[in-house]
C-alpha cells in the first residue's frame, strides 16, 4: 500500500491525503491489495505525511530549493542547451553549484526562462523596428508556504495577447528585487545572444518598487525608457461619493484614459477638473487624483513629480494592452498549473519549470495589428451605451509645457516601497 501511495503522489504531488484515503480504498475494493484490510483515514494521513517529509520537493529549505534548482542548471556550453528546456539565471554560482539566500538577510532570488523564450522576443523586435513592443510585470501571490512573491515578466503584441519571458521567485518585494530582475534579464540576453536588450516601454501597476527597480537598474542607461500604469488602479479612493458622481467621475477617467494625444488629456483634465467641483467630497477626490495620477499641471496639481500618470492610450501603438489584463491570465494559469495550492519552494520551482516549457514549446504568433474581436466589439458597445466613451471628436489643440522628466531617483534611509503614493 505505501508502494501504492509513493506511486501516486509521485504522479501528482497535489493530490491530499483524503484523496489519496479514497483512491486506496476504491483500490482495496477491486482486491488489489490481496484482501488486506483498509487502513483509516488517520493512518493514511500519517503515512502521507512521513512520506513527504523524506521527499526533498516537500521542504522549504535552502539546501532543498538548491538541489531542484540544480536539474534547470544552465550547461556550461550554451549551445548544448536545450531550447525549450527552463534555465536558471540571477543565482550566484560557486564551485558550480548555486548559492541561494534564505529570505532573511540575504535576499533569496530565482529567475526562470528558456533560450526560445528570449530568442522569439528577439526576433519579434528585430522584425518590427518600426513597431513599439510594450513589456509587463505583474506580482502574483498566494503561491507557495512562505509567502514569497512570483513576478512574472514578458511583452504584449498588437492584439493585446500576453508572451512569457521569464518568472521569477523572490522572498521579497522591493525595488532592489525588482532591479535585480531587469539587470538579470538583461545580462542573459547579452551572454546568451549578444543582444543589448533595450526595452522603451515598461507597464506595471502602481507599484513603488516596481517603478523604482525601473529607474535604478535600466534608464540610466536608457533615457528614453517609460514607465506605464495599468490604469485600473485609479478606481481606488471613491469612499463618500454617490453613486450618480461616481458615475459621473468614471466617465472622465475613461475620457482621460482615452486621450488621444498630451493636448487632448489636456483638454480632458480641465473637463474633468470643472466636473469635479459640484460637492466636498468630489473637490477632495479632485485634489487626490490629479496629485496623484495626472501630470503636473500648474494650476491644478502640487505634485511637481507624479510616478505614475502615464496610462492613456496615445502612449503606444494601436492594438497595444492598455492595461495589465495580459499578465492576469497567465497569472490564472500559472495557478491553475500549481493546483491553486500553496506549494513548498522546491515543488512549486519544478511546477513553474513545467509551465514555462509547455509555453516555450507553443508556437504562438507574435501578432502584427490590430485585431478587433467579438469580446472587443461586444465591451465596446456596452463603453458606448454607459457613455463612457466619446468618439468621432476632434480635440482642442493648445500649447502644451510638460514637466515631467523621469530620473533615477535615490532611495532615502529607511524608506519603504509602497503600492500607491501618498
Amino acid at each position: 500500500m505505501k508502494n501504492a501511495l509513493a506511486t501516486w503522489i509521485d504522479d501528482d504531488p497535489k493530490h491530499n491525503p483524503k484523496t489519496l484515503f479514497k483512491m486506496l480504498k476504491a483500490s482495496i475494493g477491486q482486491e488489489r491489495f490481496g484482501g488486506m484490510p483498509c487502513p483509516t483515514l488517520k493512518q493514511v494521513q500519517h503515512a502521507v505525511h512521513y512520506m513527504r517529509s523524506k521527499d526533498i520537493l516537500q521542504k522549504s529549505t535552502v539546501p532543498a530549493a538548491i538541489e531542484e534548482l540544480m536539474k534547470w542548471r544552465l550547461t556550461d556550453n550554451v549551445e548544448d542547451q536545450v531550447a525549450h528546456k527552463p534555465f536558471v539565471f540571477g543565482v550566484e554560482e560557486e564551485a558550480g553549484r548555486f548559492t541561494l539566500g534564505d529570505g532573511g538577510m540575504q535576499a533569496f532570488r530565482v529567475g526562470l526562462s528558456t533560450v526560445e523564450l528570449l530568442r522569439k522576443y528577439h526576433a519579434v523586435v528585430t522584425a518590427n523596428p518600426m513597431k513599439t513592443v510594450i513589456c509587463h510585470m505583474d506580482t502574483t501571490f498566494s503561491t507557495n508556504v512562505l509567502g514569497y512573491p512570483m513576478f512574472v515578466f514578458g511583452y504584449s503584441d498588437m492584439a493585446g495577447s500576453f508572451h512569457l519571458l521569464c518568472v521569477c521567485i523572490t522572498s521579497q518585494r522591493t525595488h532592489a528585487d525588482v532591479a535585480w530582475l531587469l539587470r538579470s534579464l538583461k545580462e542573459k540576453f547579452t551572454s546568451l545572444l549578444n543582444y543589448a536588450w533595450a526595452p522603451t516601454r515598461l507597464m506595471g501597476d502602481a507599484d513603488k518598487a516596481q517603478f523604482l527597480g525601473m529607474t535604478n537598474a535600466l534608464q540610466p542607461e536608457l533615457p528614453l525608457l517609460e514607465y506605464l500604469m495599468c490604469f485600473f488602479h485609479c478606481y481606488d479612493k471613491r469612499q463618500g461619493m454617490t453613486s450618480e458622481e461616481w458615475t459621473s467621475v468614471t466617465f472622465d477617467i475613461y475620457l482621460l484614459h482615452m486621450s488621444t494625444s498630451e493636448a487632448d488629456l489636456v483638454n480632458n483634465m480641465d473637463t474633468a477638473h470643472a466636473n469635479w467641483e459640484g460637492s466636498r467630497t468630489l473637490r477632495k477626490f479632485r485634489t487626490y487624483f490629479f496629485n496623484t495620477w495626472l501630470p503636473y499641471h500648474a494650476v491644478y496639481s502640487t505634485n511637481r513629480g507624479p510616478r505614475f500618470w502615464k496610462w492613456q492610450v496615445f502612449h503606444s501603438h494601436r492594438g497595444c494592452s492598455y492595461t495589465n489584463n495580459p499578465n492576469e491570465h497567465f497569472n490564472r494559469k500559472l495557478k491553475d498549473a500549481i493546483g491553486r495550492v500553496k506549494k513548498h519552494v522546491p515543488h512549486l520551482v519544478q511546477e513553474v519549470a513545467k509551465l514555462v516549457q509547455e509555453i516555450s514549446t507553443e508556437a504562438t504568433p507574435w501578432v502584427q495589428h490590430p485585431v478587433q474581436t467579438e469580446r472587443m466589439k461586444k465591451y465596446f458597445k456596452k463603453l458606448l451605451a454607459s457613455r463612457r466613451l466619446r468618439v468621432n471628436e476632434v480635440p482642442r489643440v493648445r500649447p502644451v509645457t510638460w514637466r515631467v522628466l523621469h530620473l533615477p531617483e535615490e532611495i532615502a534611509e529607511g524608506e519603504q516601497d509602497e503600492d500607491i503614493p501618498r
